[in-house]
């Protein structure tokens, strides 16, 4: 399927390019008969790389992780791991109850973020003088609709700390976000 490879103000190798969609198409095919398309990130971060990636599934839902490493090839190698292990957990889980294909059921309502045209990539920073810098990132997306289940298990694929989504039960807006002592906390807004 479709894999962009790109450098954010760097310039990549072709070898570089095609060892990240090789392995991660690699990755993804062992794990997934669904259709997917893909965007892999490397920009220089400090001293070392950090390697965005997005997967894109046909039907819906988004896996997006990060790896950062002093290497290029390291923090690409570390983001497709990080796929590959949302992708196994998540069969396991299938397998436990019965049917190991990731389907569109599994995701009903779940929406590619920035919808509207934002790209996730685009830095949206303006700076203060004087005291420091206000980091101001904004974006428009639909938040998806869930019961409590299933999205503490969207929750749990993805890399974000956070998730907003309607509550499927209620049709009010909740929050679901992992706390410091490595629990769920959820938020009801009424």
């Amino acid at each position: 399927m479709a894999i962009r490879v790109s450098g954010k103000n760097i310039d990549l190798g072709d070898v570089l390019r095609g060892q990240a969609e090789s392995r991660l198409n690699e990755a993804v095919r062992k794990y997934v008969e669904a259709g997917y398309s893909g965007h892999v990130t490397v920009a220089k971060d400090g001293f070392g790389f950090k390697t965005e990636c997005a997967v894109h599934f046909d039907h819906g839902p988004v896996m997006h992780v990060t790896g950062e490493a002093a290497d290029a090839y390291q923090s690409v190698g570390i983001a497709v791991e990080r796929i590959a292990k949302q992708l196994r957990r998540f069969k396991r889980k299938r397998d436990r109850h019965g049917d190991n294909r990731l389907v569109a059921d599994d995701f009903a309502g779940a929406r590619e973020p920035f919808a509207n045209g934002h790209d996730e990539h685009e830095d949206d920073v303006i700076e203060m003088t004087g005291g420091g810098a206000a980091i101001i990132a904004e974006a428009v997306a639909a938040a998806p609709r869930h019961s409590t289940t299933t999205a503490v298990a969207a929750f749990e694929r993805s890399d974000s700390p956070v998730l907003v989504f309607r509550n499927s039960g209620t049709e009010r807006v909740n929050v679901l976000y992992r706390r410091k002592d490595g629990h769920y906390g959820w938020v009801d807004i009424g």
